[in-house]
Order: C-alpha cells, then sequence, then structure tokens
C-alpha cells in the first residue's frame, strides 16, 4: 500500500520577520528515497517502507506501529519519542540513528546494524536483536526484558542502568567486566542475563 504525505514546512525567508511555508510531498512506498525527509508526527502505521533511503530523516514523534522497514537505510535519522512497536526492521542500516526515549517493543531487528546508535531510555522488551551489531551503542536505562541478544555484537556499548534479564540468548561478545550467566530469576526456562563481574 502506497501512501503520499504532504508536510507543511515553515522557513524563515531574508526580510526580517518574514515567514513562508513550503508544502511539500512525500511517496510512501518500498525502494523509495526519502533522504532528509520531514516526517515527524506523521502515523505511519503498518506501512511498507522497505529497502526506503531514510538517511537523516526526520521521524521524531512519528508513529510506525507494525510498518516494514526491512532494509531500509536510516543512517543519521531522528526517530526520538517515536513508537515502533512491532515493526520490521530487519537488515536496516541505523547507524548513527536517534531513538532517544522510542518505544521499540517487539521491534524485528535480526542482522541490522546499530553501531553508535543512542539507545538511551529505550524501552526494547521482546525485541529481536539476533544477529545484530551493537557496537558502540549507547543503551543507558534502556529496557531490554526478555529481548533476543543471540548471536549480536556488544562490543564497547553503554550498558549502564540496562535491564538485561530474561533474555532469550547471548551475545557473540560483550565489554570487559560484564558476563552472561543463566537468569535463575526468571519465570521462563532457559533465559539468560547480563550482569558486571
Amino acid at each position: 500500500m502506497n501512501r503520499t504525505i504532504t508536510a507543511l514546512l515553515l522557513a524563515l525567508s531574508s526580510s526580517v520577520n518574514a515567514q513562508q511555508f513550503i508544502t511539500k510531498t512525500y511517496t510512501i512506498a518500498p525502494h523509495t528515497s526519502l533522504e532528509g525527509a520531514d516526517l515527524s508526527g506523521e502515523d505511519l502505521s503498518n506501512l511498507n517502507l522497505s529497502f526506503c533511503n531514510l538517511v537523516r530523516a526526520n521521524l521524531s514523534g512519528a508513529v510506525l506501529h507494525g510498518a516494514n522497514l526491512e532494509g531500509t537505510i536510516m543512517e543519521g535519522a531522528n526517530l526520538e519519542g517515536a513508537n515502533l512497536e512491532g515493526a520490521n526492521l530487519s537488515n536496516a542500516q541505523l547507524i548513527d540513528t536517534n531513538f532517544l526515549g522510542t518505544n521499540l517493543s517487539g521491534v524485528k531487528f535480526s542482522h541490522s546494524s546499530l553501531t553508535y546508535a543512542n539507545l538511551i531510555q529505550v524501552n526494547l522488551t521482546n525485541a529481536d536483536l539476533s544477529s545484530t551489531d551493537l557496537r558502540s551503542a549507547d543503551l543507558f536505562d534502556s529496557n531490554l526484558l526478555s529481548a533476543n541478544l543471540e548471536g549480536a555484537s556488544l562490543t564497547n556499548p553503554n550498558l549502564f542502568d540496562a535491564k538485561l534479564t530474561c533474555l532469550k540468548g547471548c551475545p557473540l561478545d560483550l565489554p570487559e567486566d560484564y558476563i552472561c550467566e543463566s537468569d535463575l530469576d526468571c519465570e521462563e526456562q532457559d533465559r539468560f542475563r547480563i550482569v558486571e563481574e
């Protein structure tokens, strides 16, 4: 399903206190270039944006509940405060993407790159992060309860105050002084937790 979004942008002209409104139309469809697009606050729930170019796009506050973002390139995009619950972001390039305070519950990230991503205070409960590259990602105060980290790369991330319990698998690597062990406090069987040694 394709969708057209018309965004009203406010621009300041060179004259003092003068303002001008610019209307821009975006076609939301697979394999579309939306580089630098301003889609902040838009409802893009359940849409197919697979393999789109969303480099440096502004999706802050957007609703992408259940959206298909497989294979998207979102390097440097801003998704602060967005809701991506249940979205598919597998095989996506999310390098240096801002997810501050975003709802990523149940999101499928498998085989994606989240290197240098801002994942501060993010809800990642039940997220699939299997075989995901999280090198140097900032996970400060994030909730990864029941997330799947099997085969993920966690080299040099910030894990301070992150909730890393009842995990469905252990990552390939961890920062120094952290270990992945069986989580005997979890009600589910065969679950793990990441703790400081």
